[in-house]
């Protein structure tokens, strides 16, 4: 059995704009987790809603490669990134009679921006555990580092919980999820 070619190139991030749309899902993910939770109300100033979205949808992003002394992806992939979390917000938080968000919440569009937000997601991890492989030494038990890259790939997927709730709120009540 052979998989259709249009879903390697999807699985794989290898069609067109994938970048672009994967960042995209991403962004749209952040402004509707806040909009739907700290934001609910409304009453956010709009350039601190706008900052906690890019930190929701690139927490891992801003600070993960700080964590091994590089610069942050969201600066030397800012363009995309940044430029799609604007259009997020925007969309999400402006639009009339709160359309944006009510279209996003509607659940075939949830599917299509959640499927492309899981493809940055995966993806990402890979590039970032690659990234860290090659950077950590090994241990002179181990040609390979094990467990620099599996800490590093943790934390990834954990900084905007940490940087909303800091360590203890974060993890004071259970192991979450993403870990």
């Amino acid at each position: 059995m052979s998989f259709p070619p249009y879903l390697v190139d999807f699985l794989t991030g290898s069609f067109s704009y994938a970048t672009e749309l994967q960042a995209l899902g991403m962004a749209l993910q952040g402004a509707v987790a806040v909009k739907s939770g700290l934001n609910k109300d409304g009453k956010m100033h709009w350039f601190h809603a706008f900052a906690l979205t890019t930190v929701v949808a690139f927490g891992g992003g801003w600070l993960g490669f700080m964590l091994m002394g590089k610069p942050t992806s969201m600066i030397t992939g800012g363009d995309v990134n940044v430029s799609s979390c604007i259009l997020a917000f925007l969309i999400v938080n402006y639009t009339p009679f709160d359309i944006g968000f009510k279209v996003l919440n509607f659940l075939p569009v949830k599917i299509i921006v959640t499927a492309f937000a899981q493809l940055f997601r995966s993806s990402g991890m890979i590039r970032f555990i690659k990234t860290a492989t090659s950077e950590i030494q090994p241990s002179p038990h181990y040609p390979t580092p094990l467990l620099g890259p599996i800490v590093y790939g943790t934390m990834l997927g954990n900084m905007s919980g940490f940087m909303l709730k800091g360590f203890d709120g974060y993890l004071g009540g259970a192991m979450p999820w993403p870990f």
